[in-house]
């Protein structure tokens, strides 16, 4: 059978007709798992992933050949879509011949495979061959088939029992606060020294008022701002401050979270001293008491959360397993409020709750959510008389409307961006370097970026030469003002990638970066990290308080009773702390450059963004947008004007029944 080659975005014309030529005596369906392990790295996936949709269709027997590969890509693209964030996949009508149909199509090469795939699909999901696979609702079975969507048993249960607590929460007797009583603390608080809009006013009252509330808002709307005077309100109500948990999904954000509300509290104040009383903002798996050893979590429906009130910043990096188990720790005179910006980036895990929380367009019937929810809209920053930051948030706007025009028109004619070439670049406002796609175009802009951010500060060299000295009480005060410059140097930029591999991915940035430090430093060996890298956790380390998402600066360092080592420094809530580089082998990597959704929850004063050099499914509007509004001052995006224009054009496809479920009367009948 003869196929019209298509071209992927790797650029390979591979189709599953051709696999078969290439492979002459090969079986097809042995040609067929060849093929797919290829190109499942389409959707970053590796290939063991095929093996594990191989090893389940072999449950089901009396299939022909088509239909075995049609059951086999069924699997397999369910697997993609749940790694990918979808909690479900439509596998009928007209979203499966645009979704699915279109993921098949990319995996195969070939149009004829997909359509037939697609034919077989749709018979073969109610076949009663497929009962040892695929059932109902109301069967415990790995598939489960809710026309016309295929979950995973386990996604369909989690969304089930997410969505009947979150209604049965948002129906539970208003607690104890009198309307009269939150609306005259609200005014005692507003204006000390925080003035509220009438927006963030709202937000406050909704948080005092309901036992659950989602506050949604982009930057410089104003989150903290409410955060800050909910924290005074809720003290100046009584609440006992050791019953307020704060928390935030990663380390990261928590301790940002600490810095900005310390930021704003004044200790002469006795109502401020009361909020600097609540303990310190936790990651939820730290909330939530979880155990890496036993691989559970302390607190569940059966050992609720002692908190009366519980505020979670950066809602929208929570996915589905993490806020079930949130909602169903809450006490039932708890409250929960979820704070976040709904046009971000959903989580890297499946769901996108925070979004199908949020009211939908043009629905017909509102959810009982929707009275909970507030949408911050005015913009505090456009105010700051700064043009480079005036011109990042234009840009993040028309990216989160999905107006690609002055992306598009990049040639220096526009208010937002303007074309460069990496000599003229000048790292202010928003620009998009002209020729991006060339050969040399990344080497050159890296060494670009390396002189005028990395190496910017201008002791930089004294500070990451000179040796620090550690003890048991810490850093010695003359080290810790050497420290903060360091930091706050380098928190002020970041390269960002949209992948962890290939040439444009952070991976390959980190590599690039590190040879010119190695470079810089003039070293006779090759370290794997050296004084003066920055350096970003990739997993949780309870037993040194440092967790996924922690920045640090690899330094030398002397402890008073030892020797000097190369040694990861941390800056913590409390304070730096310092650990062997051999303690966190495999737990850190260098931070020069970090994936879009590595960034969440970080700001910075300057962006660059190095797009891919094709379009990939990963590349969308909301990541556009996550990675623009990383930024304060500059966005420097390395990249095809097409490019991105197609990426703010493209919205991210996450298929989940959430928002459905919230809105029908019938999910709380289900047993």
């Amino acid at each position: 059978m003869n196929h019209t080659p298509t071209l992927n975005p790797h650029g390979a014309a591979r189709t599953f007709g051709e696999s078969l030529q290439a492979h002459g005596h090969i079986e097809p369906m042995e040609a067929l798992l060849d093929l797919l392990k290829e190109n499942v790295r389409l959707y970053a996936a590796e290939e063991q992933i095929v093996h594990l949709a191989d090893e389940v269709v072999n449950w089901v027997g009396g299939l022909d050949g088509a239909e075995k590969r049609a059951t086999l890509l069924l699997v397999l693209c369910s697997l993609i879509a749940v790694r990918q964030g979808s909690t479900r996949i439509p596998v009928r009508g007209p979203e499966s011949r645009d979704y699915l149909g279109g993921m098949m199509r990319q995996l195969t090469g070939s149009q004829d495979e997909s359509a037939t795939a697609l034919k077989t699909i749709d018979l073969l999901v109610t076949d009663p061959r497929l009962q040892p696979l695929i059932g109902t609702p109301r069967d415990f079975r790995p598939l489960v088939f809710d026309d016309p969507y295929l979950y995973h048993q386990k996604m369909y249960a989690l969304e089930d029992r997410f969505a009947r607590r979150l209604l049965a929460l948002a129906a539970a007797p208003v607690p104890r606060f009198g309307e009269r009583a939150v609306d005259r603390e609200i005014a005692r608080v507003d204006g000390r020294p925080l003035r509220l809009s009438d927006e963030q006013r709202a937000a406050v009252r909704t948080a005092l008022l309901s036992p659950f509330t989602v506050i949604s808002g982009g930057p410089g709307t104003g989150k903290t701002t409410v955060i800050v005077s909910l924290l005074r309100t809720l003290c100046r109500l009584g609440v006992d401050p050791w019953k307020i948990a704060l928390s935030a999904p990663t380390g990261k954000a928590a301790h940002r979270m600490t810095e900005i509300i310390g930021h704003f509290l004044t200790l002469d104040d006795e109502i401020d001293r009361r909020v600097s009383a609540i303990p310190p903002p936790r990651t939820l798996h730290r909330l939530l008491g979880y155990s890496p050893s036993a691989d559970r979590f302390h607190h569940h429906e059966n050992n609720r959360l002692s908190a009366q009130v519980v505020i979670v910043d950066e809602a929208s990096m929570i996915d589905l397993f993490l806020m079930e188990r949130l909602v169903r720790s809450l006490g039932d005179d708890g409250r929960l409020v979820l704070i976040g910006d709904a046009e971000q980036l959903p989580s890297v895990e499946a769901g996108a709750v925070l979004r199908d929380i949020m009211p939908q367009t043009k629905e017909t019937s509102p959810s009982p959510i929707a009275p909970r929810t507030v949408v911050l809209r005015k913009n505090f920053r456009m105010d700051t008389g700064d043009p480079g930051g005036l011109e990042v948030l234009t840009a993040a706007e028309q990216i989160r409307e999905g107006r690609p025009e002055a992306f598009a028109a990049a040639q220096g004619d526009s208010s937002v961006v303007a074309g460069h070439s990496v000599e003229n670049v000048r790292f202010r406002g928003v620009e998009v370097l002209a020729g991006g796609e060339g050969d040399r175009g990344l080497p050159s802009f890296l060494d670009r970026w390396f002189e005028m951010r990395v190496r910017a500060l201008s002791d930089l060299d004294a500070l990451i030469r000179r040796e620090y000295t550690w003890s048991s009480r810490g850093f010695p005060e003359r080290d810790v003002e050497s420290l903060e410059r360091l930091f706050d140097h380098f928190d002020s930029f970041r390269v960002l990638c949209i992948t962890r591999v290939h040439e444009t991915g952070s991976e390959a940035v980190n590599r690039f970066l590190h040879m010119k430090m190695l470079e810089a430093g003039a070293y006779d060996f090759s370290p794997d990290f050296v004084p003066g890298e920055p350096i970003v956790m990739e997993h949780n380390d309870y037993s040194r308080n440092v967790f996924n998402g922690d920045q640090g600066v690899v330094l030398r360092v002397r402890h008073q009773s030892g020797q000097q080592h190369f040694m990861a420094v941390f800056r913590l809530p409390d304070g730096f702390s310092a650990y062997h580089l051999d303690s966190l082998r495999g737990s850190i990597t260098q931070a020069f450059a970090m994936t879009v959704h590595k960034s969440q929850g970080s700001e910075f004063d300057h962006v660059a963004l190095v797009l891919p050099r094709q379009e990939i499914p990963l590349l969308t509007r909301e990541l556009l947008y996550t990675a623009v509004t990383r930024s304060r001052k500059s966005v420097t995006i390395f990249g095809s004007t097409r490019i991105i224009a197609k990426a703010v054009q493209r919205r991210i496809s996450r298929f989940s029944g959430i928002a459905e479920k919230l809105r029908s009367p019938k999910t709380l009948d289900r047993p």
